[in-house]
């Protein structure tokens, strides 16, 4: 059912991407993608995401899934959505952002929803020069002022093998 929201979200001919990442427990990896801005300045990105494999780490790194957007300045510029397992088995959403006004130290909040470690989780993400939004399964979790100039996603996995099935 969420793989046919996924080819459904997309009025315009849309262009899909596949992967899988296998980050080792204590480590991840990641994958930039630019974003192309269309005439109205927002881009609609949809990720169907799933943790295959869960690979903790001994010194404590729980198994994460993240999906950020980045602007020019990628120390400053960033918003993003991390999905970690907690320590129930417990998909766990979380709201990460550093935007070049704030302090060094970045936002972070946590968000009640509670998934199973074992679905596959629908995430759009929009981005605009005004205002970036994400959402899991059709609901909205946060909006956020816009990264500046948003110039690519990030898509990033640690400590598990986790799945990206990517609409943009």
């Amino acid at each position: 059912m969420l793989a046919a929201a996924l080819v459904a979200g997309c009025a315009t001919s849309p262009q899909y991407m596949a992967m899988t990442i296998n980050a080792k427990p204590g480590q991840y990896d990641r994958y930039m993608a630019d974003i192309h801005l269309p005439p109205d300045d927002s881009a609609e990105t949809l990720v169907l995401v799933k943790f295959k494999k869960l690979q903790p780490s001994d010194a404590g790194w729980a198994p994460v899934i993240g999906l950020c957007v980045q602007g020019e300045d990628p120390n400053r510029d960033l918003a993003c959505l991390y999905l970690f397992v907690d320590k129930h088995g417990s998909v766990v959403p979380e709201r990460f952002s550093r935007l070049g006004g704030e302090s060094s130290k970045p936002a972070t909040m946590r968000f009640p929803q509670r998934y199973d470690v074992r679905d596959e989780l629908l995430v759009r993400i929009d981005a605009a020069d005004a205002v970036s939004s994400f959402s899991v399964n059709g609901l909205q979790l946060f909006e956020t002022p816009a990264v500046p100039h948003p110039i690519r996603y990030v898509f990033f996995c640690s400590s598990a093998v986790c799945s990206f099935d990517i609409q943009y």
